[in-house]
């Protein structure tokens, strides 16, 4: 038989995420493809110059390549490549060029290639004895003096980042689109220096959550609940929030009782998905995790199915959509979704507020529906209205959705927002999500 081995390859490489229209120019200033590789992949490389942006290339492109080592450049001067030409550009050698890479871009790069992932020479044992073996300590690694002792040429994997899917304008533009960068840990340095100084920005994970979410991308791990880091994320989020609101005057303190809100922190999922009609059953009452989030156009298409309320089946699993405010006002997170009663869109059709009615005991509660709650919330730019990526039940959402034939697309559904911290709702569109 045949004997498999499997090594672990941990940090031995770096990756680099490199998000914008200038992303392609940034790597061509950065890397130049070595010489024996000039010949037959060196104009292909110079026609991606013309790209408006990655996302221009057939989805899931990828290629590799050797290049020559950057070095170290200047400190007194950052390089500043040309822009790209515009999309609308009336550059006919432009629109060739790019037509034309992407057509031939399966053939060229495609799997079974010379230059395909699965061939590169970043996975060759033979890299050790290359020069680039990283037995040396990170710290070693870290000194610019380590760059004039690395080889001539560098191996490079070079993975298309696609465009934001949340919105079908921002597809088009290629927004959030860029490359994954992949080089040996021992280049680390050398290519963070020449990217750098080529003109690019390092942002930390809270403007790269603002791309996302700005794209209508599930953040990880906050947009993801029902995975073991989404709880464990979700358990430090209400440390950290329980230790500002400690430190809050009692006057600046909202009344969770008056608001009704029973865990303003952290939202609990389990409450949520308990079946009504074994609200009080003990052999429910377990710790396991009996729910999911039903993700793939196949869960979404199950929305138009038992629409009466009465499916064949009792599975209850959520569903991930984007949210959108038809008013003013932006959501937070953890804000609650609501199935709107026959008053609330009369009142909603008469565009008048709904508010909250503040009981006179803590004990009474609305007589909404809770549907389900908004992990990512905010105003966004690009849409120029409040936005938000929430999780609703699959039940609720089959009470609200209209009756429809066409399962190719999703279609909105209008629920009620309300922040933890507001009397108010909202009227929002609630889309959902692949």
């Amino acid at each position: 038989g045949t004997t498999v081995t499997i090594r672990s390859r941990l940090r031995e490489f770096a990756r680099f995420e490199l998000i914008g229209p200038r992303s392609t120019r940034v790597i061509q200033s950065v890397l130049k493809p070595s010489s024996y590789q000039a010949i037959t992949f060196g104009e292909t490389w110079k026609n991606l110059a013309a790209l408006p942006s990655a996302a221009s290339l057939p989805l899931g492109s990828c290629f590799s390549f050797n290049a020559k080592t950057p070095t170290r450049p200047p400190i007194t001067s950052k390089l500043k490549p040309p822009r790209a030409p515009e999309p609308g550009s009336d550059d006919a050698m432009t629109m060739t060029t790019v037509s034309s890479l992407a057509k031939s871009w399966d053939t060229q790069f495609g799997i079974g290639s010379t230059n395909s992932a699965s061939s590169s020479l970043l996975w060759s044992s033979d890299l050790t004895t290359n020069g680039w073996n990283n037995n040396q300590p990170v710290s070693s690694l870290m000194n610019r003096k380590s760059i004039k002792t690395l080889p001539e040429t560098v191996p490079v994997m070079m993975i298309q980042r696609p465009a934001s899917g949340g919105r079908a304008e921002s597809r088009k533009a290629g927004y959030g689109s860029g490359w994954n960068v992949i080089v040996p840990a021992k280049a680390a340095v050398a290519m963070w220096l020449n990217i750098i100084h080529a003109g690019a920005h390092s942002i930390g994970s809270l403007e790269h959550e603002w791309i996302e979410f700005e794209g209508m991308e599930s953040t990880f791990p906050r947009d993801f609940p029902d995975t073991t880091s989404g709880r464990d994320f979700e358990e430090i989020e209400e440390a950290i929030q329980m230790e500002t609101y400690s430190k809050k005057p009692a006057s600046k303190k909202p009344n969770w009782n008056v608001l009704q809100v029973e865990s303003p922190f952290r939202i609990k999922w389990d409450e949520l998905m308990k079946d009504e009609h074994e609200e009080h059953d003990e052999s429910r009452m377990e710790s396991t995790q009996e729910w999911f989030v039903g993700r793939g156009q196949s869960m979404i298409d199950s929305l138009n199915d038992g629409g009466d309320g009465e499916a064949e089946t009792r599975e209850e699993y959520l569903i991930r959509g984007k949210i959108t405010l038809t008013g003013t006002g932006k959501p937070t997170n953890r804000a609650m979704l609501f199935v709107p009663t026959q008053n609330d869109r009369t009142l909603l059709a008469q565009s008048k507020p709904i508010k909250l009615d503040t009981p006179k005991t803590t004990t009474k509660r609305t007589e909404r529906k809770l549907a389900g709650y908004c992990t990512s919330g905010g105003f966004s730019f690009m849409e120029g209205k409040g936005c938000g990526i929430g999780f609703c039940k699959v039940s609720s959402l089959r009470l609200c959705s209209k009756p429809s034939t066409s399962t190719s697309t999703s279609q909105p559904i209008q629920l009620l927002l309300r922040n933890n911290t507001s009397p108010f709702f909202h009227s929002v569109i609630f889309t959902p999500l692949t």
